[in-house]
């Protein structure tokens, strides 16, 4: 009856709205960016779509990639993300953009209610709705990781950590009949979806078990058993990832990821994105209403003596995280996502500082404290705008995207590719027009026209089917990368089908024949096997132990507080204020002009304008102080832009030169500016490219000059292939271009 009587939660219906509030440029705009992770995302997700559609439910090969020949890179990388939009976009939208958008939108959600029912249990729903309130608008959940990094999924891992946490809490406070199930999907979702997210959650639910007050073993067990039915069901994925390493080799990322994590960014002020920078630096802060409310829930922690609360374990948690990252793995950008959550419901205890107020202040405070968390976090609900649409997802617009040299389409370009052809194999051209015309053949015909005809028949992304007639025995060359499980059928009988010694390609012999059937497809191999064996069972084994966990259910009354219907009311007046004013300051032509305008970073960067003979300007720079000491690091942050379309991937190399000697310090290495190839650059949008600087220790004092020198490699970034700069007037200024500020380095 109580159960019956606790009424509406209507903290998890306001919670819900202030997540589609910040999910708002996800709904609003038709497109996605094309300068970060979410353009590669969208084309794995149109090529699972496109194998959902051939009847492969779980696909392990991207086919358009490395020169059209085909790499198993959803073999090797957790599918989730684009698995999701792939559904998406088969059962809903038709369209890989809308899908990956919609993703997005439920991952922002699923984080926001995931947090609230997490802090509820424990703290109220009153902290419940200020912690998911703190945690979706902090710099990097509702930034960084969705609009900058385009991190499908890491927001996706942002969302299922705490879900994994709240079930996990579940079923040790009340051991409901569903709770080991619903605590091996969420484990199941995060190890399908993101590695790193897996490992935090799993940490993080650890600590929360062993600070449960008054847990048996039998719900340690309970627990464990979740957990291990989890990555049971996964391990479609991992385990075969992890038997079949040998057959790949690991290429270097296309660009390799240059952020970390430092203590002065952990505590920088977040700002608003430029809407004219076309690849914004991410920024990894915690930022002000996190560090804000944190800090005064730590104080109501420790006025209150209550050190041993559910609060204080995550202080606790937060705490480690932070020196883990600061000091091991300051390159694991993705520990901020935890670190937030975990100050987020620390955050939740200054509610803790009504009990010092009046019967009126009490009431005001949560709403009073979400106004101060939207007001101080701007930067993050005025989001970018995106203009420039898809033009297409299909073979095509892949095989284009890779000739351009913006990388591989379907994975980012910081991430190491699994491929099984030597680096050095050139593209066929024959298969690159093929693909360009739309006449793609996977047939390399090599023998003569007397001992071999070829019909193509179907070309799918995991088979290919051909009608051959042969007059004698002969291996075909195909043209396709060779991975275990290919295999080979002529009219149903087994074909030989082996790697070529050289090139990795795939081979096939086939027997005289005459309009015989030749099926290539991408079958099991024993290591699949028996991960879908283990899969099923783990999924088998959930069902029946849920099953019978409700046969003997007995009814579980959670007595968490709830919003009360007046502090409902006045919520949902506040958060309709705050929709209408989000509405009128972040919407393109917004009345209310919180939004910068566009371009405002280079006002108050230094103007440079040097223009070269490729279509390509300097137009300012950045330099924080001019005084260094040796062994000591500075940034440089040099602001390009395309005059019009380029043809070349140029490169830039950056090094100091003493004015004295003449001599080069610190060169680095040759890189795309900005990390983002510029033949895939838009014309009106500027590019950030930040250099951060170590100086060697036995740098001699002097003055020194950054110099600046940008290459056409091809491959090769050869002296005589520098581009020549020229300044505002048109003066020659040759192909080194010395930044105007001087550099003085002292003892």
């Amino acid at each position: 009856m109580r159960q019956a009587q606790r009424g509406v939660d209507w903290g998890l219906l306001l919670v819900i709205g202030f997540s589609l509030l910040l999910a708002w440029p996800f709904i609003t705009q038709p497109t996605l960016s094309h300068s970060n992770a979410s353009e590669n995302i969208v084309y794995a997700a149109s090529n699972f779509a496109t194998a959902f559609k051939e009847g492969r439910l779980y696909p392990r090969w991207s086919p358009y990639v490395l020169g059209g020949y085909g790499a198993p890179i959803p073999h090797y990388y957790p599918p989730g993300a684009a698995y999701f939009a792939a559904a998406i976009q088969v059962l809903l939208t038709d369209d890989a953009v809308s899908a990956v958008r919609f993703a997005y939108t439920l991952a922002l959600c699923l984080a926001g209610i995931a947090v609230y029912r997490l802090v509820l249990r424990r703290e109220g729903a009153a902290a419940g709705i200020l912690a998911a309130f703190l945690y979706l608008y902090s710099p990097y959940v509702g930034l960084v990781a969705p609009h900058v990094l385009g991190d499908l999924p890491g927001t996706l891992a942002l969302a299922l950590v705490p879900l994994l946490l709240w079930q996990l809490d579940r079923l040790l406070q009340g051991n409901h009949p569903g709770d080991v199930l619903l605590l091996a999907l969420a484990t199941a979702a995060l190890c399908l979806t993101d590695t790193y997210g897996l490992i935090a959650g799993l940490g993080l639910g650890m600590l929360l078990a062993l600070t449960q007050p008054g847990t048996n073993l039998r719900l340690y067990g309970l627990a464990t058993a979740g957990v291990a039915l989890g990555m049971g069901a996964a391990a479609c994925f991992w385990l075969p990832a992890a038997l079949e390493q040998s057959a790949v080799q690991w290429r270097p990322p296309f660009i390799p990821a240059s952020y970390q994590l430092t203590l002065a960014g952990l505590f920088a002020p977040a700002h608003q994105l430029d809407l004219n920078d076309l690849a914004p630096v991410p920024q990894f802060t915690l930022g002000l209403p996190v560090l804000l409310f944190s800090g005064l829930g730590a104080a109501a922690l420790v006025r209150r003596r209550s050190l041993r609360a559910f609060p204080a374990t995550f202080l606790a948690a937060a705490i480690g995280l932070t020196a883990l990252a600061l000091i091991l793995i300051p390159a694991e950008t993705a520990l901020l996502g935890a670190i937030t959550l975990c100050l987020a419901v620390v955050g939740s205890a200054a509610l803790h500082w009504r009990d010092a107020l009046s019967e009126r202040w009490r009431r005001l405070m949560l709403p009073i404290a979400l106004i101060a968390v939207w007001v101080l976090a701007a930067p993050v609900w005025l989001a970018t705008i995106i203009t420039e649409p898809f033009l297409g997802t299909d073979a095509t617009a892949q095989i284009q995207y890779e000739l351009a040299g913006c990388g591989l389409p379907v994975l980012p370009p910081d991430l190491p590719v699994p491929a099984t052809i030597p680096v050095d194999l050139p593209p066929n051209r024959t298969l690159i027009e093929g693909y360009l015309s739309g006449t793609m053949s996977r047939l390399n015909v090599t023998q003569t026209a007397d001992d071999l005809r070829v019909g193509i028949l179907t070309q799918n992304t995991h088979s290919s089917r051909f009608q051959v007639s042969a007059t004698q025995t002969l291996t075909m060359d195909m043209l396709l990368a060779y991975f275990p499980g290919w295999q080979a059928t002529l009219d149903g009988r087994p074909m030989p089908l082996f790697a070529g010694a050289s090139d990795g390609l795939a081979r096939v012999t086939i027997s005289p024949v005459r309009g015989g059937l030749l099926a290539l497809e991408l079958n099991s191999t024993p290591a699949r096997t028996g991960a879908w064996m283990i899969t099923w069972s783990a999924i088998g084994i959930a069902l029946i132990l849920t099953w019978g966990r409700f046969r003997r259910a007995k009814p579980v009354y959670e007595d968490v507080r709830l919003l009360s219907p007046p502090e409902a009311r006045l919520l949902a007046l506040v958060f309709v204020c705050l929709v209408v004013l989000t509405l009128l300051a972040a919407l393109p032509g917004a009345p209310i002009p919180l939004r910068q305008s566009p371009g405002y970073a280079l006002k108050t960067a230094a103007s440079l304008q040097a223009r070269t003979n490729a279509s390509l300007s300097l137009l300012a720079y950045r330099l924080e102080t001019a005084q260094f000491q040796p062994g000591k690091s500075f940034d440089v942050t040099l602001y390009w832009q395309a005059q019009e379309p380029l043809t070349e991937n140029y490169r830039t190399l950056l090094y100091l030169l003493d004015t004295r000697t003449g001599a080069r310090w610190n060169q680095q290495d040759y890189q795309h500016p900005g990390g983002h190839p510029t033949r895939c650059w838009n014309t009106n949008r500027y590019v950030s490219d930040v250099y951060h600087l170590p100086l060697a220790p036995a740098m001699p004092p002097g003055e020194y000059q950054v110099a600046v020198e940008v290459y056409a490699c091809k491959p090769d970034c050869l002296p005589q292939n520098r581009v020549t700069f020229f300044d505002a007037t048109g003066r020659n200024l040759g192909p080194v271009l010395y930044l105007p500020t001087t550099l003085m380095v002292q003892n």
